[in-house]
């Protein structure tokens, strides 16, 4: 069974119920509320966390099988609760390049070395983070479902590099250095000649360092008042994190 948990600074541990600290199955959560695209969580045990959250943490690593694919991050929003209007196409976008960060020294994000990447699919289209890609584009998450739900999620999937296999079984598979790997989304939904888009989310995925190190960055995150580089200055408004175990 997967878990995911929030993680919270102390600043903010009551802006939430105290249920939220063992939420399950956390996705990303859309809300329209008076005209402006908010995201907060929802887990798959029912569990609607409302906004603002905007800090969202995930593992690599969990299958040895096939640990390089978790099925993360997710959208999610059931009926009725977050307002989004029937019909609506909800998109992504990419807001800055690929960061990580090794563990050593203090929590802090910069350029992960070598050619390191991570791909994130949702549907047929995949778009490709590495330490030198500009912001860029996504693509449709989904039309807001007739009950006014929204319910999909991303593939990600991390390389040592562009032409590397991460398949362990396969002979030619080079291991993604060990890291915390982030970068910025936001959600975007498209409502005549309207465009309403969410503040910048940070999502975080940790591949081999503790569990210790993972809350660490993310109250680094959470509690700094500069972005980290290539961010946008959204860090000052984020009063929760969300971290999945699996």
């Amino acid at each position: 069974m997967r878990i995911r948990r929030f993680v919270l600074t102390s600043i903010v541990a009551a802006a939430l119920p105290a249920s939220a600290a063992n939420a399950q199955y956390f996705d990303v959560s859309p809300f329209l509320e008076q005209g402006q695209l908010l995201t907060g969580g929802h887990d798959h045990a029912g569990g609607s966390y409302p906004p603002p959250i905007r800090i969202y943490g995930y593992q690599f690593a969990d299958d040895p099988l096939d640990p390089y694919y978790p099925t993360d991050p997710g959208v999610n929003q059931a009926s009725g609760v977050g307002h989004l209007p029937a019909g609506l196409p909800l998109r992504y976008s990419i807001l800055s390049r690929l960061h990580d960060w090794d563990g050593s020294g203090s929590p802090a994000l910069g350029a992960p070395t070598g050619c390191v990447c991570l791909t994130l699919t949702m549907g047929a289209s995949t778009r490709t983070l590495d330490p030198a890609s500009a912001p860029q584009a996504g693509s449709l998450i989904q039309p807001v479902a007739s009950d006014r739900s929204a319910h999909r999620h991303f593939v990600a999937s991390l390389f040592a590099g562009p032409e590397s296999s991460n398949v362990p079984a396969d002979p030619a598979c080079l291991q993604p250095p060990l890291g915390i790997y982030a970068s910025s989304l936001d959600l975007n939904l498209a409502d005549a000649d309207t465009i309403h888009t969410s503040d910048p989310s940070r999502v975080l995925f940790n591949n081999g360092l503790s569990e210790e190190d993972h809350d660490a960055l993310m109250h680094h995150i959470a509690s700094s008042a500069i972005p980290e580089p290539g961010a946008l200055p959204f860090l000052a408004r984020t009063p929760a994190m969300l971290r999945r175990r699996r």
